[in-house]
């Protein structure tokens, strides 16, 4: 197949070019490479995974780009026979793999032997070679001819759903930068998603290679944090540390892909006509313009969204996680309070923050909270489940014909009741509030009890940790003025004042 139509490579944003006053000390870095496979948009990290020792004429047949090679790296004890059933599996797993990778091959086990032509079950042949780094882990990579560094390959997905702010390539060291690629998308960001198998999960790391988006008020080492406000995103530096929360993902293996879209300073909005700073995102569901619902917006609609990203980490003050969660047909709960340290997040209320997934697997699910809140969590997933048996349903319709909803509401609690061999019972919350309140309650209502209590919470510590420093930071580097807001955040902070 020519070169031309199957390798393409795009220079653009790819190099930064930093010059000093004399132009004498020029400093030029990479930000990694774009390029397009086989029709398939991928990213070539700036990070050397390792270096072989390659003749230059070893690859001649195999298509090259200003100096890099497609290329996979095999570490598994295989034999030549068993290659081509390796890498069916490999393709099977792996969104980021492709057999085009495997035209060069480096085996590890082959050392000293001479460089050999493999069959392949597609028909095509491979050119296998004696691998003589034994740390480079599984996987495709681009090969660098002239150094011999492999680099590790990012796939590369469109943000179809408005779900993230930043597109973030986690550094060797444990920082971030932005990720510099771009790929055809209506006004959308570029994701991008290592291989999987780069990765292998252990008792220390059991979220190795998991792929996880990060709500955009947790403080991440080299990113900018927006909490929804373009202002915000705008006065402040990168962050020099990460926080606790998300460090225990990072120790125990997680790839962190992208910072992804709050309702502004985790308040409630509506879509669209809440969300002025940045759009809200798009709920997949139904006609795909449902509102995803909020403040973990982008993290519930990119989970909904995206069969390549495996969890989003947000957070639930009243109702931030499982309203998400709710109407986009995901897990997502709101774990209780005090599980794991919030330092370096953007609170709304300390007294009511916490943090959790969102996520499509269960057992997946399982694994990232034992990680985030290590003691404090207890694993169920091996003990027989024992279902509760009283079913109460609060506001369900009475009469399946009152609306085109109502024979699915009851036929679900119906289904349910019927499977954990148990009943249903309608309940209201103000006939048990009255049937238990304290004497001290007299003859207040539940509604009158609750009617300020959460605005109370979130109106108040907020303002004061969040709204005071912010305009006073801004009013200092902008003549007295204060930033934009909007209209919820800015009517709750109003409600404290």
């Amino acid at each position: 197949m020519a070169f031309a139509s199957r390798f393409l490579f795009s220079l653009a944003a790819t190099l930064l070019v930093l010059c000093t006053i004399s132009g004498t000390s020029a400093q030029l870095v990479s930000t990694g490479l774009s390029v397009v496979f086989n029709d398939v948009y991928y990213y070539i990290s700036p990070y050397s995974s390792g270096k072989l020792v390659i003749s230059p004429t070893s690859l001649s047949s195999v298509p090259s780009v200003y100096g890099f090679k497609p290329v996979t790296v095999v570490q598994e004890t295989v034999t030549l026979a068993g290659i081509p059933s390796l890498l069916s599996n490999w393709t099977a797993i792996d969104d980021v793999f492709q057999p085009a990778f495997a035209e060069a091959i480096f085996l590890a086990g082959a050392v000293g032997v001479s460089i050999t032509k493999q069959d392949m079950v597609d028909g095509s042949s491979s050119l296998v070679l004696p691998l003589s780094n034994p740390s480079i882990p599984s996987g495709p990579y681009f090969l660098e001819m002239a150094t011999g560094h492999l680099y590790p390959v990012y796939r590369l997905y469109d943000d179809f759903a408005g779900a993230f702010t930043e597109a973030l390539l986690q550094t060797p060291n444990g920082t971030f930068q932005p990720l510099s690629a771009k790929i055809p998308g209506s006004a959308s960001l570029t994701i991008g998603v290592p291989s999987r198998h780069y990765f292998t999960k252990t008792a220390d790391k059991p979220l190795a290679g998991v792929r996880i988006g990060i709500k955009d008020i947790y403080q991440l080492a080299g990113v900018k944090n927006s909490n929804g406000n373009r202002a915000w995103y705008n006065l402040y530096p990168a962050n020099e540390v990460t926080g606790t929360a998300v460090q225990r993902l990072i120790d125990a293996g997680a790839q962190i892909v992208g910072s992804q879209k709050p309702s502004q300073f985790a308040n409630g909005e509506e879509a669209t006509a809440d969300w002025v700073d940045y759009h809200s995102p798009f709920n997949p569901r139904g006609d795909g313009y449902q509102d995803p619902s909020s403040s973990s917006s982008g993290a519930g609609a990119s989970i909904a969204s995206y069969e390549w990203l495996d969890a989003a980490l947000g957070s639930d003050t009243g109702g931030s996680i499982r309203g998400p969660a709710g109407v986009q047909g995901l897990f997502g709960n709101r774990p209780s309070h005090g599980l794991v340290s919030l330092d370096h997040v953007m609170p709304l209320s300390t007294a009511l923050d916490t943090p959790g997934f969102l996520i499509r697997d269960p057992a997946l699910w399982d694994i990232a909270n034992s990680v985030l809140y290590g003691d404090n969590y207890t694993s169920l997933a091996d003990v027989k489940p024992k279902y509760p048996t009283t079913i109460y349903t609060v506001g369900f319709p009475t009469n399946s014909s009152s609306s085109l909803a109502a024979p699915i509401l009851n036929n679900f609690v119906d289904a349910l009741a019927s499977f954990v061999g148990g009943s249903v019972t309608a309940l209201t919350l103000e006939d048990v509030w009255t049937a238990s309140k304290p004497p001290a309650a007299g003859n207040t209502t539940l509604s009158q009890l609750l009617n300020i209590t959460y605005a109370t919470f979130i109106s108040k510590e907020q303002t004061a940790l969040v709204r005071d420093p912010f305009y006073a930071d801004y009013a200092a580097v902008h003549d007295g003025r204060r930033p934009f807001v909007d209209p919820t955040p800015l009517s709750r902070w109003a409600f404290w004042r």
